[in-house]
């Protein structure tokens, strides 16, 4: 007896089991969750057995029957024609079964609008050097988040940084370069939803033309029939037109370009083509420009012709000139000036006076009055380095010099030269009274050179 109830319960209980398993297994919602504002929104309520279902919003039945629709005992749906931002929210389909049995299921509705990018612009040009701020103008609920992305990588929005994001979720370029040229991306996504969108916005860099020639002298010289090559560098944004500037017309049969007209060559180079070639370089910022010459050396140049002019000697007479051939050998200057004193015009050389040669006159000049003062104190006092050398060197021997003996000599062992005078001076008529008698004194004096010492031991001459 007992066996046969445990028995009974045990099959009720996998009857139940399998009754209410079934049902919950079968009860399913078909949705997409992200709805955009304005499209139509059908829910499927699925529940695998007879019953009764109800549709909540938000724990509120929804009783509206052009919402809900009956599809048969087991299926039910709910369409919604055109979505707004007020039919977001979490649905919940319960349904009671007929065996007693209940079970619901829910799922979130998100409704959005957007992302709009409204009347941004995507394309923008920016000076080099400057800064540069482009806009996304960004809207769409219920909330948008906005990223700038370069080359597929998010700019970050660190305060100082070269580009940043502002708040108002302009992107901001300090002090634009070259390389910030291309494309950049402006991303915007609803706030915590996998819905997205990208806008391509392209930046261009402008730059005004810079120029300068390969030789950095800015000279280039040639010799005549040969080839020369001028080259033009130039660099700017947009790709600047170069046009060139010559001291002659340009000949296609001698004056070549590039496709770009940076490079010109001339060929075959004549006297002609020697000047100034001027290399302008223009865009839609500025126009820059740079200059070169041209030497042409042929070895000296054939005389072509020559002028000569006259004029009268007075004062306010004009120059009357005359061209000739460079085969003129002689020419008559009665048809050219007429009266007397005719004067010639002679032309100013050009070469000027070099430093070294101007060493050399003033050493010339310094020597002619070394001389000349050396022979004056060699004739005349017997001085001198004409002297010196006349004495030394040839032996020369000049009357009333003597060298003293070697007892005469100073201490410092230092030669003097003594000159005595041939010429004697007398001094006469002195007379004096002694004793009654007349006494006539006469003085010679024999003269003194300048550094003739008196010895001690000398006596001097009795008077």
């Amino acid at each position: 007896m007992n066996q046969s109830a445990l028995i009974l319960r045990t099959a009720l209980l996998l009857l139940l089991l399998l009754m209410y398993g079934t049902d919950a297994r079968n009860h399913s919602i078909s949705i997409n969750p992200d709805v955009l504002v304005g499209e139509e929104i059908i829910v499927s309520c699925n529940a695998g057995a007879e019953g009764e279902i109800t549709w909540f919003k938000d724990g509120k039945e929804i009783n509206d029957e052009e919402k809900v629709l009956k599809v048969d005992g087991a299926a039910s749906k709910m369409i919604i024609k055109k979505a707004t931002m007020q039919d977001a929210g979490r649905y919940t389909c319960h349904c009671k079964f007929n065996s007693g049995h209940t079970d619901e299921t829910e799922m979130q509705l998100y409704v959005y609008e957007g992302p709009s990018f409204g009347q941004t612009t995507t394309y923008h040009e920016f000076l080099e050097g400057t800064d540069g701020e482009v806009p996304c103008l960004v809207t769409g609920q219920p909330a948008v988040d906005v990223k700038w992305l370069k080359d597929k990588q998010e700019i970050p929005s660190h305060a100082g940084s070269h580009m940043r994001q502002l708040r108002d979720n302009k992107l901001l370029i300090k002090k634009v370069k070259r390389e910030d040229a291309g494309t950049y991306e402006c991303r915007a996504q609803i706030k915590g939803r996998p819905i997205s969108k990208l806008l391509s916005v392209s930046v261009v860099v402008n730059a005004p033309p810079t120029v300068q020639f390969k030789e950095k002298e800015k000279k280039v010289w040639a010799e005549p029939e040969t080839n020369t090559t001028l080259v033009c560098l130039v660099d700017g944004h947009p790709q600047p037109n170069i046009n060139w500037t010559m001291p002659n017309s340009i000949d296609p049969s001698r004056h070549h370009f590039n496709s770009d007209r940076s490079q010109l060559t001339i060929r075959s180079v004549t006297r002609a083509d020697h000047g100034e070639y001027v290399c302008t370089a223009t865009n839609k910022i500025a126009e820059s420009s740079a200059t070169i010459m041209l030497y042409v050396f042929d070895g000296g140049n054939p005389l072509q012709n020559f002028t000569i002019g006259c004029r009268q000697d007075k004062e306010g007479a004009e120059w009357k000139e005359m061209q000739l051939s460079p085969t003129t050998d002689s020419i008559s200057l009665k048809k050219l000036c007429l009266g007397s004193g005719v004067k010639t015009e002679q032309p100013v050389s050009s070469r000027s006076m070099t430093e070294g040669t101007m060493i050399v006159i003033v050493m010339v000049s310094f020597l002619v009055v070394f001389l000349v003062i050396d022979a004056t104190c060699f004739y005349r006092n017997q001085c001198g380095l004409l002297m010196f050398i006349a004495v030394k060197i040839f032996g020369y021997k000049v009357q009333g010099l003597k060298l003293l003996d070697k007892g005469e000599r100073t201490t410092n062992a230092q030669v003097k030269l003594i000159r005595i005078s041939t010429l004697r001076s007398s001094t006469a008529g002195v007379q004096t009274k002694e004793g009654g008698q007349l006494t006539e004194v006469t003085c010679d004096k024999a003269a003194l050179t300048k550094h003739e010492k008196i010895q001690p031991d000398r006596d001097l001459p009795n008077v």
